[in-house]
């Protein structure tokens, strides 16, 4: 709670939020995975308590699904994947085989699904 609160009164231009998902190429393998619910609230507070600002989350990991949950939640920025794809064998932690790519097709459906719009950059 403390650090919700120090978020309150540094008034950042954005926040993110996700569940810690342990990689088999790093030191923390063996941790638990984090709890998705107390993520989705999380989200939820700070929507509430900073509801002008771009809430960001990183939740590719989690799947189709888990990107519903978060933006449904109050996130309203969902991050685009640009590694070329025939690098990502490179990256550990694009072996997740639950992680979605996320293109400007996943983002379309994704609005769609969650009634929001997408923005468009000039």
């Amino acid at each position: 709670s403390k650090d919700i609160a120090i978020l309150t009164r540094l008034k950042p231009e954005m926040v993110s939020a996700s569940a810690f998902q342990p990689n088999a190429a790093s030191d923390l393998r063996n941790h638990l995975a984090g709890d998705i619910e107390l993520t989705l609230k999380v989200i939820a507070l700070y929507r509430l308590l900073i509801p002008s600002n771009p809430m960001i989350s990183c939740s590719s990991g989690l799947g189709v699904d888990g990107q519903i949950k978060c933006l449904n939640a109050g996130a309203n920025v969902a991050s685009v994947h640009i590694t070329p794809t025939k690098f990502i064998d490179s990256f550990s932690m694009y072996q997740d085989s639950n992680r979605t790519t996320t293109d400007i097709n996943t983002l379309v459906r994704l609005a769609k699904m969650t009634n929001l719009k997408l923005s468009e950059y000039t």
